[in-house]
């Protein structure tokens, strides 16, 4: 009777072991994958920021060619119109004739 007791002692000793062990790599693999989802969160998160920035400073030099563009333009009429009110006439563009 004592060899039974022992023999399915060292069985069970032996089956919580084997248990221990795979808890543990599980835990330990959970751990890692959890490691490199944040990780890989955060390099996704300092992509996004960059991407943003990249954005928002070709936007702002896009905005400024925009306003220069905008007063030259603006600049160009009046200078037209200044001619136009000091001759009277429309100034040519096409010296065809």
């Amino acid at each position: 009777m004592a060899k039974i007791k022992e023999r399915y002692q060292k069985l069970n000793s032996t089956i919580s072991d084997w248990e221990h062990k795979k808890k543990t790599k599980a835990e330990n693999k959970l751990h890692k994958t959890e490691s490199e989802l944040e990780l890989r969160r955060a390099k996704a998160l300092k992509k996004f920021q960059k991407e943003m920035e990249y954005i928002k400073q070709v936007v702002g030099g896009a905005r400024a060619q925009a306003e220069k563009r905008q007063r030259n333009d603006e600049l160009k009429v009046r200078q037209k119109a200044n001619v136009i009110r000091t001759t009277g006439r429309v100034p040519r563009t096409c010296f065809c004739l």
